[in-house]
């Protein structure tokens, strides 16, 4: 029997990245035992965004993750916390570590754009566009989402950060050149840092892009338009007079400067982040990369639940995985019919009005 079975462990994308060699696996499997009455259901078990007790550690331990030492909290790069009460539209931390070039190689907060009762979107979609973190006028900005779009706990299908390209390469200046270069390796990573969390990214793609809002024109949570976009995707790296004739999957390879990895391209189901940045002197295309979800601190771990029992994991945070995928089935089907009631024919949006800011 399997303590952990493969197909599943991918599935939900559990501590699941090209540092999950069998071995590993096979380390987190003997973790964990079989109970004495025999029990194999399948069942989940939550870490709750830190690995708390021995126990927790050894099911937890997984490549990339930075834990502190002799314990299982993630443990945050130098010199960050999250102040709630001095700045609380920021929701985390992002850092690309190998970019060694740019100051985003240390990191930077990350912000959400905040309510406002003067838009018709209800959110001040680009507040942090010329503001700093303390809301003060700054041509840098800040690197943010646009809160109309994204949700602050990274569960869309795609989330967009926005960030200025600056010439001192701080913010997202420098990205270009770092993306135009970029190994699709181990190291083509970037981490986002949460409270008790830690999410890592695989870069799969860097190429440019017209000026048209990605996510205004795309409904990501319908599978075909997220099919269909990476899709296009493929085509646009293949083809260098690519070019959409709509708002829709606008890839303009015609550019140059593409990077794409056609092995890894996303598919429904999976969690992409787009870092979102003005081409290197072209106030008409922006330059995006993007990178695959393949590691998340917080995401609930697959195995029976009689070696959940035998590696002590408490009755409490032991699910029964049928029926958390039945009630997450539940609520999908919620989503798209809210979603369905109120959506706005995406392939009616041809105006011109809806375009990325510049910067």
């Amino acid at each position: 029997m399997l303590a952990i079975r493969g197909t599943v462990w991918y599935h939900i994308k559990v501590y699941c990245n090209a540092a999950d060699t069998p071995q590993r696996l096979e380390r987190k499997r003997g973790a964990a035992g079989r109970s004495s009455n025999g029990e194999d259901e399948e069942a989940l078990f939550t870490p709750n965004g830190a690995c708390d007790g021995a126990a927790d550690a050894g099911l937890c331990r997984a490549g990339g993750l930075r834990r502190a030492e002799g314990t299982g909290t993630i443990q945050l790069p130098d010199g960050v916390s999250f102040d709630e009460k001095k700045y609380p539209d920021v929701f985390g931390f992002i850092q690309i570590p190998n970019a060694t070039q740019c100051a985003i190689s240390k990191g930077h907060y990350l912000a959400q754009s905040p309510k406002s009762t003067k838009s018709s979107t209800g959110y001040d979609d680009d507040y942090y566009l010329q503001r700093d973190l303390d809301g003060k006028t700054n041509k840098a900005g800040s690197l943010y989402i646009q809160a109309y779009y994204n949700k602050s706990d990274l569960s869309d299908p795609m989330t967009v950060i926005y960030g200025h390209n600056m010439a001192n390469r701080t913010m997202f200046g420098g990205l270009q050149s770092y993306g135009e270069t970029l190994k699709f390796d181990d190291n083509a990573v970037l981490y986002i840092y949460q409270p008790g969390r830690q999410l890592t990214y695989k870069f799969f793609a860097c190429i440019p892009y017209d000026t048209s809002h990605i996510l205004y024109y795309h409904d990501f949570k319908d599978e075909k338009v997220f099919n269909a976009f990476f899709e296009a995707l493929g085509k646009a790296a293949s083809d260098p007079k690519y070019k959409s004739d709509t708002n829709q999957n606008a890839f303009y390879s015609a550019e140059g400067c593409v990077n794409v990895d056609k092995t890894n391209l996303p598919q429904a189901g999976d969690k992409v982040v787009v870092l979102s940045v003005c081409k290197n002197g072209d106030d008409h295309h922006r330059y995006l990369l993007m990178a695959k979800l393949v590691e998340d601190s917080s995401a609930p771990i697959t195995m029976t639940r009689g070696e959940a029992e035998a590696a002590g994991i408490p009755a409490d945070r032991i699910q029964d995985k049928a029926a958390a995928d039945a009630a997450a089935a539940a609520a999908n089907i919620s989503a798209v019919e809210d979603a369905a009631a109120n959506k706005t024919d995406t392939a009616s949006k041809t105006d011109t009005a809806k375009t990325e800011h510049k910067g």
